[in-house]
């Protein structure tokens, strides 16, 4: 059983709680090891003994600044996993105040925007989509292949979800008597449970 932070736990307790209760049971073992990865390299050596309510926004700008300069990419995922975190210690209530690793209106005001940084760089570039007519054939040649990443993008494809919330997917939110998938909220872009026939 995990044992429940209190209002003097530190970042670190906070933080690996979290990830037992809110992250180990809808993410692969390799998501879940890469929170604790991340948190353990880039933020317990600054924040991870510290009480939750005395982090302050600089704590959290003394963390991502370096990562903003050479390692962007994990720096978001960084500042947004340390989000997640306060958000939830402040919903139970073992910290107070604002959350200083939130982007908007906190962070936004220390930090340049990544979009904006990636933006010399060529920016974040998606795959082309298939052409509609091309999709058919696509599937008749998928159908042949073998193994679950062949077998996961058809499910991909025909629920027109994000891969990453098709490979989280569990049995359990399959409701095969309405013949319907209820992806939740933690593995959705907007965080909004999605209903997919």
């Amino acid at each position: 059983m995990v044992s429940s932070p209190s209002a003097t736990s530190n970042f670190k307790e906070a933080a690996e709680t979290y990830i037992d209760i809110m992250i180990q049971p809808i993410r692969t073992p390799k998501q879940t090891a890469q929170w604790r990865s991340s948190l353990r390299m880039h933020a317990y050596p600054t924040i991870g003994e510290l009480v939750l309510d005395d982090i302050t926004i600089d704590n959290v700008v003394a963390i991502l600044k370096p990562l903003w300069e050479h390692k962007l990419i994990t720096g978001t995922r960084v500042q947004q996993r340390m989000a997640s975190i306060f958000d939830w210690a402040i919903h139970k209530g073992i910290r107070t105040g604002d959350n200083p690793a939130r982007w908007k209106g906190y962070l936004s005001y220390e930090l340049p925007s990544p979009a904006e940084l990636l933006a010399p760089r060529g920016g974040h570039k998606h795959f082309e989509s298939m052409p509609y007519h091309q999709v058919r054939d696509f599937l008749v040649q998928l159908r042949k292949r073998p193994g679950n990443s062949a077998r996961c993008l058809e499910f991909t494809i025909l629920t027109c979800c994000r891969t990453s919330e098709s490979l989280g997917a569990r049995w359990s939110e399959i409701d095969w008597e309405n013949k319907a998938w209820l992806c939740p909220g933690i593995r959705t872009k907007r965080k909004i449970p999605h209903r997919k026939p």
